[in-house]
């Protein structure tokens, strides 16, 4: 299933068949499917949206919780390629390490105010919008690939 039919697929199910992560074995399936996405395609972030979207979690603790899962996601992903890498030998250049933990650090940072702003509803509104948005721009760019 091309992946920018998923938000669309997941925010027109009925009320009992959403996927939730609050509900009972949702989560294990969310770990399941986004550890699987985040080895063979690299991102799993946009799924893992789908699975909060609808909880009646408060904004800071989907936050907490999406924040503690992406990290261990790039932990996994950092042993599970490092592996390949140190093995053929090759190797990360450390100024680009220290880049990507930097540029972490400035989006939190600044990212902590936009959120201190929001109220739990405008959150579940806005992040509905951007899971939709992306889904739009991940159908629009494989509906090019083909067309091209």
């Amino acid at each position: 299933m091309p992946r920018g039919l998923m938000p669309f697929l997941s925010l027109a199910l009925p009320e009992k068949l959403h996927l939730n992560v609050e509900r009972r074995g949702h989560a294990t399936a969310c770990g399941i499917i986004c550890s699987t996405l985040s080895l063979t395609a690299g991102v799993s972030g946009p799924i893992l949206d789908l699975f909060f979207v609808r909880s009646k979690m408060g904004r800071h603790a989907v936050i907490a919780t999406k924040a503690m899962t992406q990290s261990l996601s790039h932990i996994m992903k950092i042993a599970y390629f490092g592996a390949f890498i140190s093995i053929e030998g090759g190797s990360v250049h450390p100024a680009l390490g220290a880049m990507m933990v930097l540029l972490a650090f400035i989006g939190t940072s600044l990212s902590k105010h936009v959120i201190a702003r929001m109220n739990d509803e405008s959150f579940r509104f806005w992040t509905r919008r951007t899971v939709m948005t992306l889904g739009f721009f991940y159908l629009a760019s494989g509906v090019w690939t083909l067309v091209k």
